[in-house]
C-alpha cells in the first residue's frame, strides 16, 4: 500500500494526496465494493482516482452540500448518482442510501464535535480520514461548509467503541505552517 504514483487528478488542496492514494488503493484492491457512498464528495477525487488509477468499476454515489463542486466535470464523469444535500440529511434519516462502503474523507472536522461523533456512528463499513491536529480552516472557494469546527486525536476514534482501526497515517504540513498527521480509520471490516 505504500506505492507512490503520480496524481493524474487535479489536487485542489482539499485532501491529503498521500491518504487519497493509500485509501484508493485499499478500496480497489482489498475492499472491492460494488457501491460506494461518498459523503462530502466535493469534486469527486476518490471516485476519479479509483477509475483513473485502477480502472476500478463500481457504482459511486456522491453527496455534497456545495452545488459548484457537484457541477464539476470530474465528479459528473465518475459518479453514477449525485445528491445535492447536506450530510445532516443523512444523519437525521431524510436521505438513506444503501452501499457496501461509506467514505467520509476529510469531512468530520467540518462539524461541531457532537455532530461529528454522530457521523462516526453511521451503520455499515466506513472509512473516515481527518487531520489529527488543530488545523484551522475557513471557507474555501466561497464554500462555508469547508470551515473546520472540531479536531480529533487518534485516541478519540478508539474511545468511540465503534470498532475503528487506523489504516494509514501520514505527516502533513498545511497552509500557514500548521503541522501534524492526517490519518484514515476504518470500521465494519
Amino acid at each position: 500500500m505504500n506505492r507512490i504514483m503520480a496524481d493524474p487528478i487535479q489536487n485542489r488542496g482539499l485532501s491529503s494526496l498521500e491518504v487519497r492514494k493509500w485509501v484508493t488503493e485499499y478500496i480497489c484492491t482489498v475492499i472491492k465494493p460494488r457501491t460506494v457512498f461518498d459523503l462530502g464528495c466535493g469534486i469527486g477525487l476518490y471516485g476519479a482516482c479509483a477509475h483513473v488509477w485502477y480502472k476500478y468499476e463500481c457504482k459511486w454515489i456522491g453527496l455534497d452540500g456545495f452545488l459548484p463542486y457537484l457541477m464539476q466535470d470530474q465528479v459528473r464523469q465518475y459518479y453514477a448518482d449525485l445528491i445535492y444535500a447536506k450530510i445532516e440529511d443523512v444523519l437525521d434519516g431524510t436521505i438513506q442510501v444503501k452501499a457496501d462502503l461509506i467514505l467520509c474523507m476529510d469531512v468530520v472536522e467540518h462539524f461541531e464535535k457532537k455532530a461529528a461523533l454522530r457521523l462516526l456512528e453511521l451503520p455499515g463499513r466506513m472509512i473516515v480520514s481527518t487531520p489529527l491536529f488543530q488545523y484551522p480552516q475557513e471557507k474555501v472557494e466561497g464554500n462555508e461548509l469547508e470551515r473546520h469546527r472540531c479536531w480529533f486525536d487518534e485516541q478519540e476514534f478508539y474511545e468511540t467503541d465503534l470498532g475503528y482501526r487506523r489504516i494509514c497515517k501520514f505527516p502533513h504540513v498545511a497552509e500557514m505552517g500548521w503541522k501534524g498527521d492526517i490519518a484514515a480509520f476504518e470500521k465494519g471490516a
